[in-house]
């Protein structure tokens, strides 16, 4: 729920729309230059597999509250960098676009699992 705070701007911290937007944007590009989307897939890949897995509960993938938040904040991630303009910022866009291209990683059963 932070990330997705910080990534919806800090709302009730701006003064308008514009200023809003900007934080928003500014606060993608660092997680995204902090390496937070490998992060974010891995665990996207994990929330869904357990989802799977958990044959019990009727909880299904859709019924997840941490896998809604996850694309969340990918979604509004891939919305804020895709309206990019600044010059400086376009390599990492590129980068991110790249990377969103590429299969997901898979988890492996034992493998130590990293935690957001």
């Amino acid at each position: 729920q932070c990330i997705t705070y910080l990534l919806h701007g800090k709302y009730k911290e701006c003064h308008s729309l514009g200023e809003c937007l900007n934080k928003s944007r500014d606060n993608a590009f660092l997680l995204l230059q902090c390496g937070f989307l490998p992060l974010l897939l891995g665990r996207l890949v994990r929330e869904t597999e357990e989802c799977r897995r958990e044959t019990k509960q009727a909880e299904h993938v859709e019924d997840s509250y941490t896998v809604r938040m996850l694309l969340n904040i990918l979604y509004t991630t891939m919305c804020l960098v895709a309206s990019n303009t600044n010059l400086q910022l376009q390599t990492l866009q590129m980068s991110f676009l790249k990377e969103l291209s590429s299969p997901l990683p898979r988890s492996v059963e034992g493998e130590e699992k990293s935690a957001i």
